[in-house]
């Protein structure tokens, strides 16, 4: 596990778990910060899972953290899959196109409802 006061994150084989430390993503300094930490833990993965559990705020700055990430792993095809995500951060991330659960329609990150079922989605 690596010491940060945004994230922890741990690897299992060439999966990545990253844990969201704070309660809200607000700052331009912090976002930018917890981008760069995701992409240098992310290295040589093929599916980075992020958990939302602590996160009850995120603000646009925010967002710009995960698109970070995904424009770093997007020629690697690595998958993003968030997890224990809030009703209002889902609701937020669904109306900005960024989650779908429609398998009709792409989006660039998924979802799951837990750990559990984010490593089965992995798989």
């Amino acid at each position: 596990m690596n010491e940060s006061t945004l994230m922890l994150s741990s690897r299992e084989g060439d999966l990545v778990k990253v844990t969201l430390l704070p309660e809200e993503l607000r700052t331009p300094e912090d976002c930018y910060d917890l981008r760069n930490e995701m992409i240098a833990a992310s290295t040589g993965c093929r599916a980075v899972l992020i958990d939302f559990a602590n996160v009850t705020f995120m603000s646009s700055v925010g967002l710009l953290s995960f698109l970070g990430l995904r424009r770093a792993v997007a020629e690697r095809d690595v998958r993003i899959i968030f997890f224990n995500l809030s009703d209002n951060l889902d609701a937020m991330l669904t109306l900005c196109r960024l989650i779908s659960d429609s398998p009709h329609s792409k989006a660039p990150f998924e979802t799951a409802k837990d750990e559990a079922a984010a490593v089965a989605q992995a798989s």
